[in-house]
């Protein structure tokens, strides 16, 4: 049966994470989980949404719209951003997210996270670059969902497969020593292949992957969800699950 999801703009926190900087998440989690990483030895740290702009203007300028992305450089290493106060960036007129958090299904501590990120760290053209990726869901029949993973609609789960975020095993926290925010690292869950993960996208006309080619490929993601809806309501029987790995080189 179909699904009927608000709009993004109406599934806003009303309050998010505020942050030192940034990059504090990125930075933190990479001390916690991989301290003996040297994030020093990074060319380029900034997010694949930053990538995927940049490489837009780079090949039609002509077709953007303004943005502004904030770059800074420190001891050999630049670090790029979007604008955080763009007034672009507060309101959301899609239906994504709406729909992410309706089909994926959660365990216990994730369940009131915004969003889900990974850190990638990779060579391209000769640079070093520290990245972070959002990471939707993963979707594969090498790892499947944990006993009490809930999801709020099971019904459309079941019909289009189901979309998990996962953090099996006991959950701890762990936050730095020092650290000038109150800002904690859960460590918990396995280890999920890049292969596995999906990048979801929603829209009223799709099956057009061009736009997320060059996101999907700074990302490391292979695979790509795609399904429409009109004004929020969308039909399983429209899903579709494309790999992309031939035309990302």
């Amino acid at each position: 049966m179909p699904l009927e999801v608000k709009n993004d703009e109406q599934n806003r926190p009303k309050e998010y994470v505020k942050h030192n900087s940034a990059f504090e998440p990125l930075i933190t989690s990479i001390e916690v989980m991989k301290p003996t990483f040297d994030i020093s030895s990074a060319n380029l740290i900034c997010s694949t949404g930053s990538l995927h702009r940049i490489y837009r203007y780079l090949e039609d300028s002509e077709d953007l719209d303004s943005d502004r992305l904030d770059m800074q450089w420190h001891s050999g290493t630049l670090f790029i951003t979007r604008w955080a106060d763009d007034p672009s960036r507060q309101t959301s007129a899609g239906y994504e997210s709406g729909f992410e958090r309706a089909t994926c299904s959660f365990s216990g501590e994730l369940q009131d996270h915004i969003s889900h990120h990974r850190v990638l760290s990779y060579r391209l053209g000769g640079l070093h670059l520290v990245v972070r990726a959002e990471s939707e869901a993963y979707f594969c029949e090498c790892h499947k969902p944990s006993p009490g993973q809930t999801s709020t609609a099971d019904s459309v789960a079941e019909g289009i497969g189901k979309l998990v975020v996962s953090n099996d095993g006991e959950a701890t926290e762990q936050g730095l020593d020092g650290a000038s925010s109150s800002l904690n690292v859960l460590k918990a869950g396995r280890d999920i292949p890049s292969s596995c993960l999906i990048m979801i996208r929603t829209g009223n006309q799709m099956y057009d992957r061009r736009p997320f080619e060059a996101q999907m490929y700074f990302s490391n993601r292979h695979r790509l969800y795609q399904i429409s809806h009109t004004r929020g309501i969308f039909d399983p029987a429209g899903a579709k699950i494309e790999d992309v790995s031939d035309h990302l080189g």
